[in-house]
């Protein structure tokens, strides 16, 4: 967090890929109101709601993965304590 609160001092915009809860989206968001945040979350129901709680106005959320090829993949979504494990895994398994 000392980090991200460093760099959004210093006016640089931030980009989250993989935001799940938007934890570091905010904290960027909260540091420094002036600068655009990018959030990138293919899994809406983690990231998407906490956003809108907190009134992040300079939060852009884009509800998807990114990655090297431009695809669209079924996401598997874990329902167990995890909601930061969903996967492209067709099982979760103990790995």
């Amino acid at each position: 967090m000392k980090i991200i609160n460093y760099f959004a001092v210093k006016n640089y915009n931030f980009i989250d890929i993989g935001a799940n809860i938007g934890v570091h989206s905010l904290t960027a968001a909260h540091t420094n109101l002036n600068i655009e945040i990018f959030s990138f979350e293919p899994e809406p129901t983690n990231f998407i709601k906490n956003i809108s709680f907190n009134d992040s106005l300079n939060i852009r959320p884009f509800k998807l993965g990114l990655g090297e090829h431009k695809y669209i993949i079924p996401m598997n979504i874990n329902e167990g304590w995890n909601k930061g494990k969903n996967s492209l895994k067709i099982s979760f398994g103990t790995e």
